[in-house]
């Protein structure tokens, strides 16, 4: 069997390439326990006939037998969930017992609570102890609701760890004579895992018989989540009020009162049955959070906020992100206007059709002559020009044709056009954006927050960066609020003193260290309230970012090289 990186390793795999860096970062690893974790999965998985992972740029794997592979993949996250579910249930259990019910060696076990304390800090912390043996002690929640989860989301656990627990006459009592009080929150299969963590979590009382003790105790953990859920309706209007006053902070003026009250109703269903276990990936985290930090910055405040109010109360703030994220880019589809000019009528129908069939969210504008499309160029506003002809028939056009092509449109054709639709705006304009004197070399610091706060006080002190707004990074950053791609540092602001996007580079004379990756140079992103919602920026620095290596990385010096690094134009040695 694999070791539980090993199985990490080919989760992630399972989802996507990776490059070797990636993984790294992934699993706080070295690239050099990477590489040799990759060649010990492959002797296993080659040998079982699995599959195989090949490596170019990144990582690949390729599956001979997914049904074996998914055995695999299920074994240890169903083995971590039957320890936490075991603990949940006794509260501590004998290292001993472990091994012996679940087969495991202890340095199975012993990795497995890594992973749990790891994926649960803020929940619970195990500990494990000679002669006490293995203890969770809770900080958010309480044993019932994690076994709850745990029942609900992995049902096959429960026959492995309490055989037959369901069927008990107490259960199907307790589950006849009291309907669930809070019904309209949580479905059957949720009511039913509660009750019967109730059941088997809570210890008889030694003061009275063992039936009457613990159904009276079930009673009172019911009740409990049930004045709790009413204690939240009591507040839904200062609730929503919150989650408004906090939007117009993070400048989300347009998030509109349904989203509000979504945001609201998911709080109501984690109150009445918390969903700890229940996940985003963490590669998914990386990649929305990236391309949408205002919003993931907002639900994080929005979610500390909350929780502060009980410790009985659960929220994930990715999963309170993807609300926002749905509601920005809904209203973000606005279609990108292309002018067409396509003097052959045949071509014309021909190319119109490939074009809007390989490209969504635009609106194509076609016109048969120049003079056609000079005069509608005037008349009306387009993203982009692209043109069917030679490029000698628009030499002397007023209009900047970003594509053009004499036949029918190749496929290379519509990867460049797709390309101008999503990110030309910010190709065109990054040096606008990050002007030659907002670019500063930091020598003789290495340490982040000195060098982040000696590069915005010399843009402080020429005045390109207002006192307000140096404060108001410096203070994100503190927080720990850190946006890295790629071993680039982007701290970021939403500001009324800029209308747009203004951008500022700073370049450390050497690596330093953030959140155990090294970065090699800084780029601040100030967003205007105007853009705030619309995040694209973000989207296309993702994009153009994340296809360099990090030898690309550390070869940036001058400030042309960042212009042309942003702009995904860079040529490196080597």
């Amino acid at each position: 069997m694999l070791p539980l990186r090993e199985v990490k390793i080919l989760r992630l795999l399972s989802q996507q390439d990776f490059s070797g860096d990636e993984l790294a970062k992934q699993l706080n690893a070295s690239r050099r326990t990477i590489v040799r974790d990759i060649a010990a999965i492959n002797d296993e998985i080659q040998t079982n006939r699995i599959g195989r992972i090949t490596t170019q740029n990144k990582y690949h794997l390729t599956t001979l037998n997914p049904g074996k592979l998914t055995t695999l993949l299920n074994t240890s996250r169903d083995e971590a969930n039957e320890i936490l579910l075991r603990l949940c249930i006794r509260r501590t259990v004998a290292m001993g017992d472990l091994t012996a019910d679940m087969f495991l060696s202890r340095a199975q076990v012993a990795d497995y609570l890594v992973e749990l304390n790891s994926d649960y800090h803020d929940l619970f912390h195990i500990s494990s102890r000679p002669r006490t043996g293995v203890t969770i002690n809770m900080k958010r929640l309480t044993r019932i609701d994690i076994a709850a989860d745990c029942i609900f989301e992995f049902p096959q656990l429960l026959d492995k760890v309490v055989p037959e627990v369901e069927n008990t006459q107490r259960v199907i009592t307790y589950l006849t004579a009291n309907p669930c009080p809070y019904q309209e929150w949580v479905i059957d299969s949720q009511w039913r895992a509660q009750v019967i963590s109730a059941f088997v979590c809570l210890p008889p009382s030694k003061t009275h018989s063992s039936e009457a003790s613990t159904t009276t105790l079930v009673h009172q953990f019911v009740q409990g989540r049930a004045d709790l859920l009413a204690s939240l309706m009591a507040k839904h209007e200062s609730i929503v009020q919150k989650f408004s006053q906090t939007a117009d902070k993070f400048q989300l003026e347009a998030i509109g009162q349904k989203t509000l009250e979504s945001l609201f109703t998911h709080f109501g269903r984690e109150c009445a049955f918390p969903r700890p276990l229940s996940t985003l990936s963490n590669f998914d985290i990386t990649r929305l959070s990236a391309q949408n930090p205002v919003a993931f910055d907002f639900a994080q405040a929005v979610t500390v906020e909350l929780l502060k109010t009980d410790n009985r109360m659960w929220m994930d703030a990715n999963f309170l992100a993807l609300y926002i994220v749905q509601a920005i880019n809904q209203r973000e589809v606005k279609p990108v206007k292309i002018l067409f000019l396509a003097p052959r009528m045949s071509l014309a129908q021909i190319n119109s059709t490939i074009i809007q069939q390989k490209l969504h969210n635009i609106v194509l504008y076609t016109v048969h002559s120049l003079t056609d499309a000079e005069t509608a160029y005037t008349k009306h506003h387009f993203d982009l020009a692209i043109a069917n002809v030679r490029n000698d028939v628009i030499e002397q056009s007023s209009i900047k044709f970003s594509l053009t092509f004499s036949a029918v449109a190749s496929d290379e054709d519509i990867a460049t056009l797709e390309q101008l639709v999503n990110g030309q705006y910010y190709h065109d304009n990054i040096a606008a954006m990050l002007a030659p004197n907002h670019f500063v070399n930091v020598t003789r610091a290495d340490k982040f927050l000195p060098v982040l706060r000696k590069g915005l006080q010399s843009f402080n002190d020429t005045g390109l960066l207002t006192d307000a707004d140096l404060v108001k990074i410096v203070e994100r950053e503190e927080a720990g609020n850190q946006l890295i791609l790629n071993h680039i540092s982007i701290p970021h602001i939403v500001t009324s003193s800029v209308s747009d996007y203004r951008l500022f580079a700073i370049k450390p004379d050497r690596a330093i260290t953030v959140e155990n990756q090294e970065v090699y140079l800084m780029v601040i992103v100030l967003v205007g309230t105007s853009q705030a919602e619309k995040n694209t920026i973000f989207s296309y620095l993702y994009q153009t970012l994340r296809k360099y290596t990090v030898m690309n990385i550390r070869q940036v010096q001058t400030y042309q090289q960042v212009i042309e690094l942003l702009r995904g134009m860079m040529q490196f040695d080597g």
